[in-house]
């Protein structure tokens, strides 16, 4: 194969954005479209390396992936053992346990399966995870497996068969990422079925390429150039990505491939030496850049500074040519055993398979167990009673006296489910009961269509709450959920301390205005509160619990365990109320209804001035916004004689 340093240069380009967007760069909001340049790459080589071996009849299965191994493995896996120990002093209890299994799954190369189970990659948690940018690793394995499978076994039928065999499966593939980035986004991003279309292209690339001799372009390598480097800028999480829209950064690769030839102004720009010295060492800055932003995150309960990030690029770019000079090249080379690689790796899966209270009870105090327990605990039943998929129906949930008939229904999103839980707990005691319904990252709204993370949720609402309604036991309907992020369509940001920042990429991904979006969102709640008090209902409307802006928990530990520090965080009251102010009209206009009554737990949790996070030094969050079951009884048994 003939070395072409554009390509190098091209790889520089997919590195660069992913790095800035994993620092922080909001103008880079689209940088994680470096990856799908990748995978176009990787498709193009590797299919480029097959073609060549099994038309000079030397290819064997056991050479590719011995090849691939010395490829991928010693600069990973090196990466992963250096990770181990940090993550040791840093991590929570939780966060522990989250590592050894992605240990677990980078080595066996199913970290891309894992991390969309844990989902998500733009969730917050995501800044503190040091193998979550493995999904990308995972997706080309699976193709590197299987795609020399398909082309040694259909080769024999001709080129041209092959070529269009790849061009259906690309095609279909394509069409279930368009349906998967509307209906299952997070599957779509991290699968390899709705991902495979962009290898396919590069490989149906490298098939075009053997059979023409396309002739260099100046105008259709620039137009490719462009096509990549756009989409860094102007993309961003809340596009239906992966889809349609990365048909540009694809079809642009494509176009460098083929037409930027020696001579051109693009192969003069990307092979310029800066450019290909990053594409020389991307991979070892790829794997590296993440963890080294994830163990700064974790060592610090602030946001990471400018120059704390600078620092950190510089540092990923240093690692990675000492990477590239002293782990990828001799391994590459031959010039170290694969053995030296194979045991590592086959170690470090044995010591992440080992059970975690093995080494919880090993490296953490009885004290700080308790206080991560206590500071993590949810409901019991939390799988059991809340949706979380495309489930439409579920058993309804009894909470409290299971031999009293419920006379209160329970209706929310992930909020309500701890919520609904505590209150069971009191009702308990008086020997009554209620029926709790809920489904998470959704609003219990009749007719709302704007959420697209689950696409189900709506039907379930719909059945839900007609079902609650016309329930002629039923005499009152407690609405709980995390009202603003719904209606704002953004995380709370914590001007003081806030990681919880940016769009939630759940909100506004149908062919809505943002203002056409947050009326039919208080238009749709007030009708679905008045269908439920014309029919006779009492509505009890609870307003969103503070948002932190932070992950509660890890923040005292930061403090408590690894900086020695006590102090309370709080939340200015100001904040909350600002973030709030979107349902005072709403509240108002239904306030004299005698079957109508408002919960406000920032009535509990703030003063005039600030919103307490912890009670008697143990956090009451078991997150950025959901109380835990300490935090909930504080709640619950604060507002207990207005709800009775």
């Amino acid at each position: 194969m003939i070395y072409r340093p554009e390509i190098d240069g091209l790889r520089a380009l997919a590195v660069i954005p992913v790095i800035l967007f994993h620092a922080g760069f909001q103008i880079f909001s689209g940088g994680f479209i470096g990856v799908d340049v990748f995978f176009v790459i990787s498709g193009y080589l590797i299919t480029t390396i097959l073609i060549d071996d099994i038309e000079h009849n030397r290819f064997s299965f056991k050479t590719f992936y011995l090849r691939r191994a010395r490829r991928l493995l010693p600069a990973l896996t090196l990466v992963m053992i250096l990770c181990i120990p940090i993550a040791m002093a840093l991590m929570t209890p939780r966060q522990l346990d989250q590592f050894a299994n992605g240990l677990i799954a980078v080595g066996i190369f199913v970290s891309n399966i894992l991390i969309w189970q844990e989902s998500g990659y733009f969730d917050t948690a995501s800044e503190e995870k040091p193998l979550l940018h493995t999904w990308s690793l995972g997706i080309e394995e699976q193709y590197y497996i299987l795609f020399p499978i398909f082309l040694f076994l259909f080769w024999r039928f001709g080129k041209n068969r092959v070529f269009w065999l790849i061009v259906i499966m690309a095609a279909f593939s394509l069409m279930l990422s368009e349906w998967g980035a509307r209906y299952k986004p997070s599957a779509n991003f991290y699968l390899l079925p709705t991902r495979a279309w962009e290898l396919f292209a590069g490989s149906m690339t490298a098939i075009v390429a053997k059979d023409r001799k396309f002739q260099r372009n100046d105008y259709l390598s620039i137009i490719g150039l462009i096509a990549i480097i756009l989409p860094y800028f102007i993309y961003d999480s809340q596009d239906l990505l992966p889809g349609l829209l990365t048909l540009v950064p694809v079809a642009g690769v494509i176009l460098v491939i083929l037409f930027s030839k020696e001579g051109t102004y693009v192969a003069k720009f990307l092979s310029m030496k800066p450019l290909v010295f990053i594409g020389l060492i991307s991979y070892s800055a790829y794997l590296i850049h993440q963890p080294l932003f994830a163990f700064s995150r974790l060592g610090t309960y602030l946001p990471l500074s400018h120059l704390q990030i600078i620092s950190l690029i510089f540092t990923t770019f240093i690692l990675a040519y000492l990477s590239y000079k002293f782990v990828e090249t001799p391994f590459r080379r031959g010039g170290i055993s694969l053995k030296f690689t194979i045991i590592p790796l086959f170690v470090v899966i044995c010591v992440a398979a080992v059970p975690h209270g093995v080494y919880q009870d090993w490296l953490y105090s009885k004290e700080q167990i308790s206080f991560f327990e206590s500071a993590t605990q949810k409901t019991p039943n939390q799988n059991n009673c809340h949706l979380n998929s495309d489930e439409i129906s579920k058993e309804d949930c009894i909470f409290g006296d299971s031999s009293a008939s419920p006379n209160v229904a329970v209706i929310g999103d992930s909020h309500a489910r701890t919520f609904a839980y505590v209150l069971g707990e009191s009702f308990q005691k008086q020997n009554k009961s209620l029926l709790f319904n809920g489904y998470a990252h959704c609003p219990p709204i009749l007719g709302v269509s704007h959420l697209g993370y689950q696409s189900n949720c709506h039907g379930y609402y719909e059945q839900a709450i007609n079902k609650a309604i016309n329930n002629e036991e039923l005499d009152t309907i407690i609405l709980v959920a995390r009202w603003p992020i719904y209606y704002h369509g953004s995380y709370f940001n914590n001007p003081a301390l806030g990681q919880e920042k940016g769009a939630d990429p759940r909100v506004g991904v149908v062919n809505e205005t943002e203002v056409q979006r947050k009326d039919n969102y208080l238009k749709k709640l007030s009708e679905t509160m008045a269908a439920m008090m014309d029919n006779g209902k009492k509505v009890i409307f609870v307003k969103a619990v503070p948002e932190v802006g932070v992950d509660v928990p890890n923040y005292y530990w930061k403090k408590k365990y690894i900086y020695g520090n006590s102090d309370e965080m709080t939340v200015k009251a100001e904040f909350v109320e600002e973030r709030g102010q979107f349902l005072d009209n709403l509240i108002l206009s239904n306030i004299e209804n005698k079957k109508f009554s408002v919960i406000d737990p920032s009535a509990v949790f703030c003063d005039d001035k600030s919103c307490i996070t912890e009670q008697n030094g143990k956090p009451i969050y078991y997150d950025t916004n959901h109380l835990n079951l300490l935090g909930m009884r504080y709640l619950v048994a604060s507002i207990i004689s207005d709800i009775e």
